[in-house]
Protein backbone atom coordinates (compact mmCIF):
# COMPACT_ATOMS: atom_id res chain seq x y z
CA UNK A 1 0.00 0.00 0.00
CA UNK A 2 1.13 3.66 -0.62
CA UNK A 3 3.35 5.17 2.14
CA UNK A 4 2.40 9.16 3.52
CA UNK A 5 5.11 10.81 5.55
CA UNK A 6 4.97 13.60 7.63
CA UNK A 7 7.58 15.60 9.35
CA UNK A 8 7.18 17.55 12.54
CA UNK A 9 9.97 19.76 11.98
CA UNK A 10 11.89 21.39 14.90
CA UNK A 11 15.20 23.84 15.65
CA UNK A 12 16.54 20.46 17.01
CA UNK A 13 14.71 17.80 15.46
CA UNK A 14 12.54 15.86 12.93
CA UNK A 15 10.06 13.43 14.35
CA UNK A 16 9.09 11.64 11.54
CA UNK A 17 5.76 9.49 10.99
CA UNK A 18 4.82 6.85 8.50
CA UNK A 19 1.23 6.08 7.35
CA UNK A 20 -0.21 3.30 7.36
CA UNK A 21 2.39 1.34 8.85
CA UNK A 22 2.87 3.62 11.94
CA UNK A 23 6.73 4.17 12.21
CA UNK A 24 7.46 6.64 14.22
CA UNK A 25 11.36 8.30 13.73
CA UNK A 26 13.18 11.21 15.42
CA UNK A 27 16.11 12.24 13.69
CA UNK A 28 18.37 15.08 14.44
CA UNK A 29 17.75 18.88 12.73
CA UNK A 30 21.52 18.77 11.09
CA UNK A 31 23.37 17.96 8.40
CA UNK A 32 23.99 13.90 9.32
CA UNK A 33 20.25 14.18 10.73
CA UNK A 34 19.00 15.08 7.35
CA UNK A 35 21.23 12.62 5.13
CA UNK A 36 19.79 9.58 7.56
CA UNK A 37 16.36 10.97 6.96
CA UNK A 38 16.22 11.34 3.29
CA UNK A 39 17.70 8.06 3.46
CA UNK A 40 14.92 6.92 4.98
CA UNK A 41 12.44 8.44 3.12
CA UNK A 42 13.39 7.00 -0.26
CA UNK A 43 13.09 3.77 1.07
CA UNK A 44 9.38 4.23 1.91
CA UNK A 45 8.73 5.68 -1.81
CA UNK A 46 6.36 7.89 -0.68
CA UNK A 47 3.17 9.31 -2.55
CA UNK A 48 3.91 12.46 -0.27
CA UNK A 49 6.24 13.81 2.66
CA UNK A 50 4.17 16.90 3.99
CA UNK A 51 6.10 19.34 6.05
CA UNK A 52 5.03 22.35 7.96
CA UNK A 53 6.30 25.72 7.36
CA UNK A 54 8.13 26.68 10.26
CA UNK A 55 9.84 30.09 9.59
CA UNK A 56 13.12 28.45 7.95
CA UNK A 57 14.10 25.37 10.37
CA UNK A 58 12.76 23.32 7.36
CA UNK A 59 14.45 24.84 4.57
CA UNK A 60 17.74 22.51 4.52
CA UNK A 61 15.55 19.47 4.86
CA UNK A 62 12.99 20.61 2.29
CA UNK A 63 15.64 21.12 -0.19
CA UNK A 64 17.63 18.03 0.23
CA UNK A 65 14.46 15.88 -0.25
CA UNK A 66 13.46 17.40 -3.74
CA UNK A 67 17.02 17.31 -4.27
CA UNK A 68 16.49 13.26 -4.04
CA UNK A 69 13.50 13.40 -5.93
CA UNK A 70 11.24 12.93 -3.19
CA UNK A 71 7.19 14.43 -3.63
CA UNK A 72 7.29 16.74 -1.06
CA UNK A 73 4.62 19.00 0.05
CA UNK A 74 5.05 22.30 2.60
CA UNK A 75 2.09 23.61 3.95
CA UNK A 76 0.85 26.28 6.40
CA UNK A 77 1.08 24.99 9.88
CA UNK A 78 -2.86 27.17 9.99
CA UNK A 79 -4.24 24.69 7.61
CA UNK A 80 -3.37 21.52 8.74
CA UNK A 81 -4.90 22.57 12.42
CA UNK A 82 -7.90 23.50 10.74
CA UNK A 83 -7.72 20.32 9.18
CA UNK A 84 -7.24 18.00 11.96
CA UNK A 85 -9.67 20.36 14.02
CA UNK A 86 -12.33 19.59 11.34
CA UNK A 87 -10.98 15.56 10.99
CA UNK A 88 -12.16 15.17 14.79
CA UNK A 89 -15.09 17.09 14.70
CA UNK A 90 -18.10 14.31 15.86
CA UNK A 91 -20.23 16.33 13.66
CA UNK A 92 -18.02 14.61 10.84
CA UNK A 93 -20.26 11.53 10.89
Amino acid sequence: SEAFIGIDVSKSFLDLAVRPNGTLLRFANDQSGIRTCVRFARKCAPAVIVIESTGGAESALVASLASASLPVAVVNPRQVRDFAKAWNDPRRG
